[in-house]
Order: C-alpha cells, then sequence, then structure tokens
C-alpha cells in the first residue's frame, strides 16, 4: 500500500493518470488468517471499520473548503499512515494456518498462534482443527491446475461465484454521491452529506462490531442487502418527485442515501470483503479469493467510466439496468446458496457444501429427468 501511495504522487507530479491507475492495482489487497473462529466475524468488521474510517478522512479532507483543490496533497497525506502501518507489520508472524496447512511446520505455527491469540485459547484444539483443512495443501501444485480445479468443483466454483455476487453489492454509485446531491443541493451542502454518509457507514461498521457475533452471518448480508436496494429504489423515485413535482423532495434523496449508508456499513459492505474466505478450503483461498477480486476490480473499473456518463445522459434512470437489476440478481443467488458460516469451521463450511452437490447429484441419479444441478 505504501508504495501504491509513492506510484500515485509520482503520477500526480508527472501528470500520468496511467501511472495512477497503477497504483490503485497496486494498493488492491487484503487478505487474514489469524482470528479464532468465534472472533473471526469481529475481527473482520473491526478491519473494515477502520478502513471506512480512513474513508471519512479522506472525505472530509476532500471537501473545497480544506484540501480538495490539492491533488497532490490528497494523494500524498496517505504515505504517513501507510508508512507507519508498514512498520508496525514489520514485526508480525506469517498466519499459523499457512505455516500448518502449507508449511508442515506445527512449533512455527504454535508460536504464530500464540503471537496472535496468547494463552488463553486452546492452542492444541485450534491446531487440531486446522489440520482437517489440509485437503492435499501440502503437494506442490500448479497455480494453472488450482485454477482449473476452481472452474471444474462445482462446490469451489459456486464459492467463488458467491464470492463475486457478494462484491457486485458493494459496486454502487457511492463514488458520485457528491455529484447525485449537487442536482438539488450546493456544492458545499453536497460535499458535506456525502462526508456525514461515510461517517454513518463508520459509526453503522462499529454497531455490526457488536452485532456479526450474534446474528446469522448469511441473514445480515441477505436483508441488509435487500434493504440497501429498497433504499436505492427510493433515492430513484425522491430524485424524480424533487425535479418533477416539489423540491421538497430533495431530502428524501439524502434521507435513502443515508440509509443506504447504514446497512453498508452493518452489514453487507463489511462481510463481501471477508465471505470468500470462508467458502473455500486452505489450498484453493489465495486463488479464489484473487479471481473475485480481478472480476470485481474489471467491474468496478468498468462502471467508473460508465456510471457518471450514463447518469448525465440518463438521469438516475441509468441505476436501474446498471445497479438494481444486477444488485437483485446478485441477493437472490446469496439467498439460495450461501450457507451460514458463524460458528463454523472452514472445514465444516466447505464440507457442507460439498454436501449440497452430492445430495442434488443422488436426487438426479434416483430422477434422470430432472434439472441439472446449478452452481
Amino acid at each position: 500500500m505504501f508504495v501504491s501511495t509513492l506510484v500515485g504522487i509520482v503520477a500526480v507530479l508527472c501528470a500520468l493518470p496511467e501511472l495512477f491507475i497503477v497504483s490503485r492495482i497496486l494498493g488492491a489487497g487484503m487478505g487474514s488468517e489469524c482470528p479464532k473462529t468465534e472472533l473471526r466475524g469481529t475481527c473482520y468488521f473491526i478491519a473494515g471499520t477502520t478502513f471506512t474510517a480512513t474513508m471519512v478522512v479522506g472525505t472530509v479532507l476532500g471537501m473545497d473548503i480544506i484540501i480538495g483543490d490539492n491533488v497532490l496533497l490528497i494523494v500524498g497525506i496517505g504515505a504517513i499512515p501507510t508508512l507507519l502501518c508498514c512498520l508496525f507489520m514489520l514485526p508480525t508472524k506469517e498466519t499459523p494456518k499457512y505455516l500448518l496447512v502449507k508449511e508442515n511446520n506445527r512449533q512455527a505455527a504454535m508460536e504464530s498462534l500464540i503471537f496472535y491469540q496468547g494463552y488463553e485459547v486452546d492452542h492444541q484444539k485450534f491446531l487440531d482443527e486446522t489440520l482437517k483443512e489440509e485437503e492435499d495443501s501440502h503437494c506442490e501444485v500448479s497455480t494453472l491446475v488450482l485454477l482449473k480445479e476452481i472452474f471444474y468443483k462445482p462446490y469451489l466454483m459456486r464459492a467463488v461465484l458467491l464470492g463475486i455476487a457478494s462484491m457486485q453489492l458493494i459496486v454502487g454509485f457511492w463514488p458520485i454521491s457528491t455529484q447525485l446531491l449537487m442536482a438539488h443541493f450546493p456544492l458545499g451542502t453536497a460535499q458535506m452529506f456525502s462526508s456525514i454518509f461515510n461517517g454513518v457507514s463508520f459509526l453503522s461498521g462499529i454497531t455490526g462490531v457488536f452485532i456479526i457475533g450474534r446474528v446469522q452471518r448469511r441473514k445480515l448480508m441477505v436483508g441488509s442487502s435487500i434493504a440497501s436496494l429498497f433504499f436505492l429504489m427510493g433515492y430513484i423515485m425522491f430524485d424524480r418527485l424533487a425535479i418533477l413535482v416539489a423540491p421538497i423532495f430533495k431530502y428524501g434523496c439524502f434521507a435513502t442515501m443515508f440509509l443506504c449508508h447504514v446497512f453498508f456499513g452493518v452489514g453487507y459492505g463489511t462481510i463481501a470483503f471477508y465471505i470468500t474466505g470462508e467458502l473455500l478450503p486452505q489450498l484453493h483461498r489465495s486463488l479464489g479469493q484473487s479471481v473475485v477480486f480481478f472480476v470485481t476490480l474489471a467491474v468496478s473499473f468498468f462502471f467508473s467510466f460508465v456510471t457518471l456518463p450514463a447518469y448525465e445522459t440518463y438521469s438516475v434512470w441509468a441505476f436501474i439496468p446498471l445497479f438494481v437489476i444486477p444488485g437483485i440478481v446478485c441477493v437472490i443467488y446469496l439467498y439460495l446458496y450461501l450457507p451460514e458460516t458463524r460458528g463454523k469451521e472452514i472445514h465444516e463450511i466447505v464440507e457442507e457444501m460439498k454436501q449440497s452437490f452430492k445430495t442434488a447429484t443422488s436426487r438426479e441419479s434416483l430422477n434422470p429427468a430432472s434439472e441439472p444441478t446449478n452452481f
């Protein structure tokens, strides 16, 4: 991330937009395998909330009344926290799951486990449960072979598709929220509202930290996604009413976008980033997540060019084919196939997905005329 920031600074200084695109690609990475099962969701939500906090700071600093007109300063100021984070990460250890499953180094895995979780957990139980994820992970398998397995093994392909569907839900009009609100409010007010929205996502994320361990992850993911889509359609309605009926309806635009950010922060906005890692075995996890993020980045790259021109041409009606319809398709797929992951070990979730295909295959063998198994 620090390298990404430096490349971004050089891109601004040299006026090279292509280099800035490279900096964004370098900055697109994440991963974690350290928390114990009971705290897995909580730890991810803390990480997601921290990320949202940086967005709040960036949005506030980006206002014209602060440093919004200084692109170099906006990009370069990120070098300070990223450098500090890099220094903070230097003494950390490799994850215990990787050391045990991939490197077969039990002693190093134990040391890593103590480093991340202390002495208050049952280390032996953790290591025994982790070994159940082994699934031939000691074998040296090429990336191409692993990629073929992901596409040919139904339960792996479904895990990747679930990850892609989850990530597509976070692709929205949020990056141009200021431009949208400028249709109804002055520039300063629109920028202030955008900062408020990010602040709401941050506060909602804090709420998510406390509830993620108490509610079913599947229900929170699907429920918050449905609510956000509902309020997105509400935004479209109030935008048209504000223009065609009465300006007072512009506050409905603010309210619906506000509520979209609430459900984004408390649910799917964070869960989408880590749900893929809970659905894949150790051997295929990194590559599977890479496939998901590659597709997501490609789609985001496309929408970054299409969204604003489509809005300027077709107004908010453009959001129906761009976000509403794809969002509904993704939510339906998640509702049909996303397993519950709260409180379960990864190997248990993977086995559950395998069994769902075995059951479907058994039904097809008993009834040859039935439909083929779906991904």
